[in-house]
């Protein structure tokens, strides 16, 4: 992490599952600037901007999570979100 500094694009590959206001996200791949990245840092990098004063430690993205603003599902196609409420 010390030698990351700036901008760099982040890019996350896994499969996304939503029921009844809960989703969890299985992760394939994840890579930043095209080199790719284990998940324990990937899990850091999310810990990091997802602390909250609900959640102090961040989100894991090997347990489940609420999904907020009263989502319920969210279905994901090529190129579009369709978004349950």
């Amino acid at each position: 992490f010390n030698y990351l500094g700036g901008s760099f694009p982040l890019a996350v590959n896994g499969i996304l599952t939503t029921k009844n206001g809960v989703g969890t996200f299985a992760l394939e791949s994840a890579s930043i600037s095209g080199m790719p990245v284990p998940a324990w840092m990937l899990q850091e990098i999310v810990s990091y901007y997802s602390k909250s004063s609900k959640a102090p430690q961040g989100v894991s993205i090997e347990r489940p999570f609420s999904l907020l603003a009263g989502i319920r599902e969210i279905h994901l196609g090529r190129g579009q979100a369709i978004v349950v409420q």
